[in-house]
């Protein structure tokens, strides 16, 4: 690690409740940076410029953070809860977002119990669509703390939808899918948690495609009532959230808002409306009939005509991919994931699909491994020796490129194995399913015509009772 701490002098004012308000000279010093970065000057003074307390860069603080186990190499933004910082782990080497939170300059102890809500929730959520709560560091001296986790590689939506326009239907039921799966393992909890800023600035996608769910500064519990503070950023926020109420259908108000925003390039509130309601169809007239419903339910102003959770959302998409008007051809729709909604169905169809997957999903890892992750990387090994200069690095370059390639292809195998496996699983739990209704109608039906019988035979008794009373015989 190289250090680009560099001290500077510059008056300051600042106001705190214990002195009131004060000038005076301090000497602010950068922390270290990581090295190999490209201009280490501008971002020590872009570090110096923020707003996080100078006595944070010395001491024991800085000793954890800084200068310690945690090195930064850039400013990722700075808000109500704090700046942070990217940078990387010294021990470990993985990349790392780091918030600094300075209580004494909070607002209210809202924001500080929002900062630790946060931590809370990194802690105790495990899913691979969400940041890993890394280490929380507290400064005794000034009460500053600081909030690790791991940094998603990529780009958000936002940055991508500003580079290169609106996305696909296709990429659109992509996003559906994955942030669906996010958000069921913090709706899905016994008390849920309403991640309450769903926007695509919030939403990173990585290399591999998939999309994350970052930011959880303003998490909050379900709550029905109204409450004190609202979260969340105008356009995406449902309308309960103006008076302090949450719950998973605000997630899914957010969530549709969103879809419009990455369909169309603009933000809601620039949008058209009809009524209370967004116009979805005059917004985004191309998108399918089923999407368009679709956002149309996520966006609805009342909170009981959106889906209740992203449970209730999967059931949506279940019911949009089994509905019997589907057309035969749709371009834009997209091709069937692992654990995907769109996936065939049909319990013939599935033991097919589900026994071609699995065998092909194995015999493709052992393929994979064998030949793009060990032969062909050994000959080019050997070839790459008897040669020399650029040849040389070609060989390499192609070599790299192959592993890459394998390694790719062994996941997409893997996928496919799992993807049969649980077809399996499946389509046997649904058969057993079938067989066990089968037999309770039979049960049932017994129990009826036994019924019947018995009533007859009653009736056939009252009858003969009768008769003998008006002396009539009974043959």
């Amino acid at each position: 690690m190289v250090s680009a701490a560099r001290t500077a002098t510059e008056t300051r004012t600042s106001t705190r409740p214990s002195t009131g308000t004060s000038t005076g000279t301090e000497a602010r010093r950068a922390p270290d940076i990581v090295a190999g970065v490209v201009d280490a000057d501008k971002l020590a003074d872009e570090i110096a410029a923020t707003s996080v307390d100078p006595r944070l860069w010395t001491g024991a603080f800085a000793t954890n953070v800084w200068g310690g186990r945690f090195a930064v190499d850039g400013v990722l933004g700075e808000g109500a809860q704090g700046t942070t910082f990217q940078g990387t782990d010294l021990k470990t080497g993985g990349r790392v977002a780091i918030k600094v939170f300075d209580v004494g300059r909070a607002k209210d102890w809202k924001a500080v119990q929002l900062f630790d809500r946060e931590a809370e929730t990194l802690k105790s959520v495990d899913h691979p669509g969400i940041p890993k709560l890394l280490d929380v560091i507290v400064d005794e001296e000034t009460g500053a703390r600081a909030l690790v986790r791991t940094l998603v590689p990529g780009e958000s939506l936002a940055a991508e939808i500003k580079s290169k326009g609106p996305l696909a239907e296709a990429a659109l039921w992509s996003v559906i899918i994955d942030v669906t799966d996010v958000l069921g393992a913090l709706h899905g909890r016994s008390s849920p948690i309403v991640h309450r800023d769903i926007k695509p600035a919030n939403l990173i996608r990585r290399p591999d495609g998939k999309v994350c769910l970052v930011d959880f500064g303003g998490v909050g519990r379900m709550r029905e009532a109204a409450g004190s503070t609202v979260v969340g950023t105008f356009g995406y926020m449902a309308p309960e959230q103006l008076y302090g109420a949450q719950t998973p259908a605000t997630d899914m108000y957010a969530f549709g808002a969103t879809l419009l925003m990455l369909a169309t390039g603009r933000e809601p509130e620039e949008l058209p409306r009809s009524g209370l309601s967004l116009d979805v169809d005059q917004a985004a007239p191309k998108l399918s009939p089923q999407l368009r419903a679709l956002v149309k339910k996520l966006t609805a102003p009342d909170p009981s005509g959106r889906p209740a959770d992203a449970k209730a959302l999967l059931a949506e998409l279940h019911a949009i991919a089994d509905a019997k008007d589907r057309p035969a051809v749709e371009p834009s729709w997209p091709e069937p994931m692992v654990d995907s909604p769109f996936a065939a169905r049909g319990v013939e169809g599935d033991f097919l699909v589900g026994i071609v997957g699995l065998v092909f999903g194995v015999l493709g890892v052992v393929g994979a491994v064998i030949v793009g992750q060990l032969l062909i990387p050994l000959v080019l090994t050997i070839i790459a020796a008897t040669a020399d200069g650029a040849q040389k690095e070609r060989i390499l370059a192609a070599r790299a490129r192959v592993v890459e390639a394998a390694t790719l292809a062994q996941r997409s195998f893997e996928r496919s194995a799992q993807h049969g496996a649980k077809k399996l699983e499946s389509a046997s739990e649904r058969e057993r399913e079938r067989a066990e209704d089968r037999r309770r109608r039979r049960r049932e039906l017994k129990r009826h015509w036994k019924e019947e019988e018995r009533r007859l035979k009653q009736l056939a008794k009252d009858a003969k009772r009768s008769a003998r009373r008006d002396g009539r015989f009974w043959v």
